[in-house]
């Protein structure tokens, strides 16, 4: 750069001092086109947008490979002292477009002076970035935010506003590039006092470049930028790269494409992090246990989470990567996890509970509804120290069914047959009762539904007498007409019979309605003609 960065101390007595610089949008796009015609002419052959921002005092370069494609990237360049917005994009625009990123150049000088007031301030310039971030739809994380010189200087104000003050956390990594971390730059001065809590850069990744020729090492060159990465470091952030080029001057980082590669490869680390869904594992200290034993689950995501879902036993609701839990059963434990990228696929464990003791011998078997080929059991439900999760039912000696609650029913039996039952009750892990007491049944007999003549006749008497008024006068004598053996009432006009089709008993009333009222058979039984 033309200018050296100055020393921030001085600048920052001007910004106090002097007002605001003004200057318009149209007449800076004129001074960058005066300044460098080959570098503006380049940015616009390559269809780069240049507008003026919403203030009307400068402008922006905003460029990417495919329109309406989200770019994989974007790199946001500030540029130094005397510089342009033009010059930025120009000496990024090819590293970005071999890898598909986008670019963005603020333009932050108003063309005069190198007073504080000659430039935006960090909390007039972060809102028109991030508008713009917003406006192309760039996700979190994804953006490589370099500084140069007195760009850079104020890199340490801009990520703060982005990481902890706004929270849109668009930068995933910041570049600072020979500009020193001034303490008694003002808005430097706002991260000590505490303006945008203890640790404004956590989780945030930096990177640094000096060059050991720079003529001003205190403020540009290594001593500062190695004091610059301390102090980031002591604010919570990740410096992952460290350029100290031992042939580079104060402009070098750009001028040797080496470190320019070397930064590229460290963002592209960080932008798989920031694009690429967490994929966990999870562990055990143990996956079989004996009851009241505790075990560790511990996940382990790539690229590393931010958050955590689990499901199963006491781990649910557990917002950490691990989760101390005393299962009481066999239990699954899943475990997802989250990024800016999103949430990731799910993994899961099942920790066994190695169970030893068998549930309590099952009490009172009885059976009811006894038929003559079936019959329903039932019994007390039995106890377990894990759960009763079975009952084995035995009939003479076989096993014949297995259940979960306290009743069976058994069919596929012979008429009039005794049967031995016995049931025992047993757990998850194979732990089985002692037989229950054994229970004797013997199912019931057979019957014909045929009626007799004389079954016929008890049961018209035994009808006769429930039901008078309908069935007068009583004891009528009984007649046959095929199908039917019959009584017919003179006095309530009406009849009752049995056919021998179907062995149904009929009843005709006054008004001729015929009703089938079920089995004779059935009535005979009620009527203890059987």
């Amino acid at each position: 750069m033309v200018v050296l960065i100055r020393i921030l101390l001085v600048a920052a007595a001007a910004w106090a001092a002097t007002p605001m610089a003004r200057a318009d949008s149209t007449s800076l796009m004129g001074q960058a086109q005066l300044s460098n015609p080959a570098r503006y002419s380049y940015t616009t052959a390559q269809g780069a947008e240049i507008r003026a921002t919403t203030d009307n005092r400068a402008f922006t370069v905003w460029w990417q490979p495919t329109a309406g494609v989200a770019p994989n990237g974007v790199i946001v360049a500030l540029h130094g002292h005397d510089s342009w917005a033009t010059d930025e994009f120009f000496l990024w625009h090819p590293y970005a477009k071999s890898r598909g990123y986008a670019v963005m150049a603020l333009q932050w000088w108003f063309g005069t002076g190198e007073a504080t007031s000659d430039y935006y301030t960090p909390t007039q310039m972060y809102p028109l970035i991030s508008k713009l971030l917003s406006d192309k739809g760039v996700r979190t994380g994804t953006v490589l935010f370099v500084g140069y010189s007195r760009g850079s200087a104020n890199s340490y104000a801009m990520a703060a506003l982005d990481h902890a003050s706004t929270g849109r956390r668009y930068f995933g990594l910041v570049l600072s590039n020979s500009g020193g971390a001034m303490l008694d730059y003002p808005p430097n001065q706002a991260i000590v006092g505490g303006s945008y809590g203890p640790t404004p850069y956590a989780g945030l990744s930096w990177a640094m470049y000096c060059g050991e020729k720079d003529p001003d090492p205190t403020i540009n060159g290594c001593p500062a930028m190695t004091a610059a990465r301390d102090w980031v470091t002591s604010y919570g952030a990740n410096v992952v790269l460290f350029i100290d080029d031992p042939n580079g001057d104060h402009g070098g980082f750009m001028t040797n494409s080496a470190n320019v590669e070397t930064a590229l490869a460290t963002y592209a680390t960080v932008l798989v992090a920031a694009t690429t869904v967490p994929t966990c594992t999870l562990s055990a200290s143990a996956t079989s246990v004996s009851p009241g034993a505790s075990v560790t689950l511990t996940a382990s995501c790539s690229p590393t989470a931010t958050a955590y879902t689990w499901t199963g036993g006491t781990c649910a609701g557990t917002a950490s990567a691990s989760c101390a839990v005393t299962p009481a059963a066999t239990t699954t434990y899943t475990i997802a996890g989250s990024s800016a990228a999103g949430w990731g696929p799910t993994a899961s464990l099942t920790v066994t509970v190695a169970d030893r003791t068998a549930p309590s011998v099952p009490a009172q078997l009885a059976a009811s509804a006894i038929g003559t080929t079936q019959l329903t059991l039932g019994w007390a439900a039995a106890t377990d120290d894990v759960g009763v999760s079975s009952y084995r039912v035995m009939r003479n000696g076989a096993q014949v069914g297995s259940v979960s609650a306290p009743s069976y029913a058994d069919s596929g039996l012979a008429p009039a047959t005794a049967y031995t039952y016995t049931v025992s009750a047993c757990d998850a892990a194979g732990n089985c009762s002692a037989a229950s007491a054994a229970l004797s049944v013997q199912t019931a007999t057979v019957l014909t539904d045929a009626l007799s003549n004389a079954e016929a006749d008890c049961l018209f008497n035994w009808g006769e007498d429930h039901y008078p008024t309908a069935l007068s006068p009583a004891r009528a004598a009984s007649q046959t007409a095929a199908p039917y053996y019959y009584r017919r009432y003179a006095t309530s006009n009406s009849y009752l019979g049995v056919a021998s089709t179907d062995h149904h008993l009929y009843y005709l009333d006054a008004s001729g309605t015929l009703t089938d009222l079920g089995l004779a058979a059935t009535w005979s039984t009620l009527a203890r003609c059987r």
